[in-house]
């Protein structure tokens, strides 16, 4: 039951806070921008100015400086606090580009509430000057469009507290916080209710599956032939998509992170793994460039180090005899030692080991 209602809350979030809403605020700040004439640009100067002296004909029961303060407070919040960490995480360094165009075109739309606050603004029988959405929509549109404002401030609560508001901001400065202390535990991954099956297939591989882990620590996923062990690794790098519920790394579905940047946190060695005809130390570096020192520290570190003792040529024999004449052929489980160097060589976060053992002697 929690599971679905999840899921519901999940999809309309994505739909709410992603390209529609997007579009809707870049194109309202955008025709904003056109009627106004640049007018964030023109009138800066003259802003700068009234930030620090009052305007001499204004009216109102604040300062300038103290209506400036007023609306900062109702703007920054989430998006200056974890904001733009969430957003460089999620969407790169480049999501910072789109931030700032938004920005940009949202100081007009900023203008044009401020605007038709101060316009449709009312004067209570004490004296006080009421104003905001409530007023301008009632006084502008007219009171048949009263109940506008009532679901303006509905929704506006709702998007207060579960949206941009303050559950997400105290638990984005947690995060941050536990991250900033604890670093070891800076990589988390969750499972949430996932399950996957293939293509065309009826039957489930992995069925409401729930799992957290966290870098540093060692795991063990024991079960029989075709329960579903490497293909939950292959779920865990991306090879596949789940076909329902999420991964998630520090809280965030794998789906959204940059492909490539995602794959470099592993280092797998799978069942079914390959060794080129190429010079040992390539193999091992999976590139023409190779870290000597860094190459040979792995060997020795998979069981390698009395066998390549052996070799006149060192990290520079071929493997195999396709390419050289000099080529030695190694056994299964010497290249399985191999393949096990090449994932201490990546020295990524996690090392996944996907029975890599198998031809190994006890």
């Amino acid at each position: 039951m929690l599971h679905n209602i999840n899921s519901v809350l999940t999809s309309i979030s994505d739909f709410i806070w992603g390209v529609p809403l997007m579009v809707l605020i870049l194109s309202g700040g955008i025709y904003l921008t056109s009627r106004l004439g640049l007018l964030q640009l023109r009138k800066l100067p003259l802003a700068l100015k009234w930030m620090v002296k009052n305007e001499e004909d204004g009216e109102g029961e604040v300062t300038s400086f103290a209506a400036l303060c007023t609306a900062l407070s109702a703007t920054i919040g989430t998006g200056n606090i974890v904001g733009v960490a969430t957003a460089i995480c999620a969407g790169g360094p480049g999501a910072l580009f789109w931030m700032l165009v938004a920005a940009f075109f949202g100081m007009a739309t900023k203008y044009a509430e401020g605007l038709l606050a101060v316009k449709y603004r009312t004067v209570d029988v004490e004296g006080h000057t009421l104003g905001g959405p409530f007023y301008y929509i009632e006084q502008g549109m007219g009171k048949k469009w009263r109940f506008l404002g009532k679901l303006f401030a509905f929704f506006g609560a709702c998007v207060g507290l579960f949206g941009i508001g303050t559950f997400t901001q105290v638990n984005g400065i947690a995060s941050a916080v536990q991250h900033f202390f604890d670093p070891d535990n800076r990589f988390q991954v969750d499972f949430e209710h996932v399950s996957f099956r293939y293509p065309g297939a009826e039957e489930y591989v992995i069925r409401d599956l729930n799992l957290s882990f966290v870098i540093g620590e060692k795991m063990a996923i024991v079960g029989r032939n075709g329960s579903g062990k490497t293909t939950f690794i292959k779920l865990l790098c991306r090879l596949y998509d789940v076909t329902e519920g999420c991964i998630k790394l520090n809280g965030i579905d794998i789906r959204k992170y940059n492909y490539e940047e995602y794959c470099a946190l592993f280092a797998v060695v799978f069942q079914d793994f390959s060794i080129f005809a190429f010079p040992l130390g390539e193999n091992i570096a999976g590139s023409a460039g190779v870290d000597e020192e860094r190459a040979l520290d792995a060997l020795e570190r998979a069981g390698f180090g009395d066998r390549l003792k052996t070799l006149d040529r060192g990290l520079r024999t071929y493997v195999g005899k396709e390419f050289s004449g000099e080529g030695v052929s190694f056994s299964g489980g010497e290249k399985q030692k191999m393949a096990i160097a090449r994932a201490i060589y990546k020295d990524a976060s996690f090392v996944i080991m996907d029975e890599p053992t198998a031809a190994l002697d006890p």
